[in-house]
């Protein structure tokens, strides 16, 4: 599944993903996701980003706090809209949601910026 098809399934329901530059853990640009935007354009919370990291997994993350890997490809824009519609302005992870489409937690240690 392409950056392009995720941004396009997501879009269709109804939501706001913006393309990020790549960051440190990842080769690839970042997709953050609101609910809502204002009228700057700016997205705002709760939001979710969804990236592909340098192993290849696709990953679910509420900015540091907690991460996910999405097992299942096809999954992710479900996955990443399920997770953004059941969140509330705290920006926690679901375990409904975890629990359906069968996420797997992540250390957030894996993502912390270190000396490379």
């Amino acid at each position: 599944m392409t950056h392009d098809e995720i941004v396009a399934a997501i879009s269709a329901a109804g939501h706001f993903p913006q393309l990020r530059d790549v960051d440190s853990w990842s080769e690839s640009p970042a997709i953050e996701t609101a609910r809502s935007h204002n009228t700057n354009g700016h997205l705002v919370a709760p939001l979710i980003r969804t990236f592909k990291d340098r192993c290849g997994r696709w990953v679910l993350t509420v900015f540091g706090d907690y991460y996910c890997q999405v097992p299942n490809e096809a999954n992710v824009p479900a996955a990443t809209i399920a997770m953004l519609r059941a969140m509330d302005q705290c920006m926690e992870f679901s375990p409904e949601v975890i629990q359906q489409y069968n996420l797997v937690e992540l250390d957030p240690s894996e993502f912390e910026m270190g000396d490379e």
